[in-house]
């Protein structure tokens, strides 16, 4: 079973939208997966936003790393970007096992 870590690296902001200031429109983060022997894989996403949810609008000043990890994890890139990095750790996985013959009989 893989175990994920989320680190949000940057994020951009429109100034005023809709009588909202310092809209969250893009977030740039990097998602990391990692297997009970260590295997890893990770993968740096954007997630963009382009209308405010007015009903759970956050003061950007107000924002926490818990706000916008919550963010992404409920936005459809995380399923995404998830898939990715299980393939890859999966894909390692295979490419580092493999049956060779006895050293003795060759």
């Amino acid at each position: 079973m893989n175990t994920y870590t989320m680190e949000i690296k940057d994020m951009i902001v429109i100034s005023e939208i809709s009588g909202y200031t310092n809209f969250v429109t893009r977030i740039s983060w990097n998602y990391k997966g990692v297997n009970e022997i260590g295997v890893e894989s990770e993968f740096n996403a954007v997630t963009k936003y382009t209308q405010v949810d007015e009903e759970n609008f956050i003061e950007y000043s107000a924002l926490t790393e818990s706000n916008v990890i919550s963010w992404i994890e409920s936005h459809p890139d995380l399923l995404r970007v998830k898939s990715y990095v299980d393939n890859s750790i999966a894909n390692k996985m295979s490419k580092s096992k493999k049956r060779l013959p006895f050293p003795w009989l060759t």
